[in-house]
């Protein structure tokens, strides 16, 4: 089971490799390292002044305009001293190593970034193509926000908690599962005597300087030597704050609360947030989330303050006696506010790996580890293709989301951060693989990603080329066909048909249509019932079946007990083993 884990995560890298290209002239920025002085707690994990990379829209990089793109880089985190020491000591991110690594926690020393070739940041599409594809953000200002915080952009630490990471050289630590060996050849990384988690202070820090005027560049507009930009005021002036991976999940925990800052400055200026490989569109229903992990995370960064929480959310669930609230994927699907775009692979291999591998040890309690491994990925392809349908259900104006859902046969993350991916999104089909193949001949979408990104801009700020199809803003490039381990009751003919059903005698068997009439006694959310991972079951001694989930014009419903004496067989075919 690890080693198919680690193979998709190999896989997802080498394509990654393949697909990158040669590329024209530079797109270079300028580091900027962050006034300690005005910003005294935009800090990395070590205690060094966090950075930004910017480069304006006009020529050779010069700050030109109003409107801005902010990116937040991704790389994974860190939710204990074990994991943070781990990542500390990570010198080079090999896949040998937790997820992120030494430079996702310190001012890394890069005085220069390229943004040619880095997907939605390069403004000029796919060198050497003869259609390169089109950015529909080519004339922004673009900053890239450096990740050093390693708490998913979540934390507002002041302060410092002393530490000592020294005793964790030469032994092994066990994340998620898995061991890894943490070592320090020629004591090159220093030791760690405090850590910080300021991520979201980081971000605060670069909205307000945007919001201020106060945005510093090598390159001033029109050789001036005034550092002051004009900073966005009017309903022209757009804000697109998005980010990619652990950078995704920080546009959830922190898209209202920037939408607040900015309109704090200038009501008018338009805000919007893209959301890239967060894994947050919602494999598990909301009935099966609690927040729990989640707030244990944030207990580790010590960002449990009600400002650091959603604040539409805690309305309804406060934190005093909730943990929901403090769930990205609960927050996303029912309390973001701020217009958002979701970009998510339906089978992404970094995103999706712990929770296939959870998937994959439940079902083999049943099933041989083959049949487990291609079930636990069928049904995440199929829920995350269905889970957009969901996004935006508790906001006051849903038609403010939108999405872009592809169903690629590679498991592809970060969609947003490589030209190849970003731009032709639609050519994916014939480089990478297109679609899973399990699809056959239902071929992917022919809308690509920029298109998609293009149509939501137009609907959200009526600036940019506009749409033909509002729908083009809602994008699921073939939804996956269906879910593989779900029942499914037809009320009309009081039919319900069993994909996978084991009888308690232990006895296997597929496709099992069985007449329900009557109907019977029926238990939503039963807790004798299993949850994800478990198979229906039929219990011989008292006539109940026992669903794990149950779809029913459309709509899903969990642990689902059926005790009805007119159950009847209707067909079935052999077991799974």
């Amino acid at each position: 089971m690890k080693k198919n884990i680690v193979a998709l995560f190999w896989l997802a890298i080498v394509m990654g490799l393949l697909s990158t290209g040669a590329h024209a002239a530079p797109q270079n920025a300028e580091k900027i390292v962050i006034d300690a002085a005005a910003y005294p707690n935009a800090k990395c994990n070590d205690n060094t002044q966090a950075t930004y990379y910017v480069r304006g829209a006009g020529a050779n990089g010069a700050i030109s305009g109003t409107k801005w793109l902010i990116f937040l880089h991704g790389g994974g985190s860190c939710a204990s001293d074990e994991d943070c020491a781990e990542r500390w000591y990570d010198r080079d991110g090999a896949p040998d190593g937790n997820t992120g690594f030494h430079a996702n926690m310190t001012t890394t020393l890069d005085a220069e970034k390229n943004f040619n070739g880095e997907g939605i940041l390069d403004f000029d599409g796919v060198d050497g193509l003869a259609n390169p594809g089109s950015n529909p953000f080519a004339g922004f200002n673009r900053i890239m926000v450096p990740y050093c915080s390693s708490d998913t952009y979540t934390g507002s630490n002041t302060t410092s908690r002393s530490v000592n990471y020294t005793p964790y050289v030469g032994t092994t630590v066990i994340l998620n599962g898995e061991p890894f060996p943490i070592s320090n050849p020629g004591n090159v990384i220093p030791p760690l005597a405090s850590i910080r988690f300021s991520g979201r202070l980081i971000v605060e820090a670069v909205i307000d300087l945007v919001m201020n005027g106060g945005v510093r560049s090598g390159i001033k507009p029109k050789n001036s030597t005034d550092d002051f930009v004009i900073p966005p005021a009017s309903a022209a002036d757009e804000i697109v704050i998005s980010g990619s991976s652990a950078g995704g999940m920080g546009v959830i925990r922190n898209l209202d609360n920037i939408a607040s800052i900015v309109h704090g400055y200038a009501s008018a200026v338009k805000v919007f947030g893209i959301i890239d490989a967060a894994d947050a569109v919602g494999v598990l229903p909301d009935s099966s989330i609690t927040g729990e992990p989640d707030y244990a995370t944030s207990l580790f960064y010590q960002a449990l303050n009600p400002h650091e929480v959603d604040q539409s959310c805690q309305m309804r669930y406060p934190i005093t006696a909730s943990k929901l609230c403090f769930s990205g994927v609960f927050v996303l699907q029912n309390y973001l506010e701020t217009p958002y775009f979701v970009v998510q692979q339906s089978f992404d291999s970094a995103a999706h790996g712990g929770l296939t591998a959870a998937f994959i040890g439940q079902l083999m309690q049943f099933l041989p580890q083959a049949k487990a491994e291609s079930l636990a990925v069928q049904y995440i392809r199929n829920r995350i293709s269905l889970g957009a349908l969901a996004l935006g259900a508790g906001v006051s104006n849903p038609q403010h989301v939108g999405y872009f859902i592809p169903n690629y046969e590679t498991p592809k993350h970060q969609l947003m951060v490589e030209d190849e991916w970003f731009f032709n999104s639609p050519l994916m089909f014939s480089i990478n693989g297109g679609n899973d193949p399990r699809l056959n001949s239902d071929t992917q979408s022919t809308l690509g990603l920029p298109r998609a990104l293009g149509c939501f801009r137009f609907k959200i700020s009526g600036q940019g080329s506009g749409c033909v199809n509002s729908g083009d803003a809602k994008v699921i490039n073939t939804t996956y066909p269906s879910n593989p381990l779900a029942a499914s009751f037809d009320a009309q003919s009081s039919t319900l048909t069993l994909p996978y059903v084991r009888l308690s005698n232990n006895t296997y068997f597929k496709n099992v249509v069985v007449s329900l009439a009557p109907l019977g006694v029926v238990v939503v959310g039963d807790p004798a019932v299993g949850g994800i991972g478990n198979l229906n079951e039929y219990i011989l001694s008292n006539n109940v079946l026992k669903l794990p989930f149950v779809s029913v014009d459309g709509k899903i419903y969990e642990r689902v007990s059926v005790s009805s004496p007119g159950i009847k067989v209707l067909s079935y075919e052999p077991g799974v083993l």
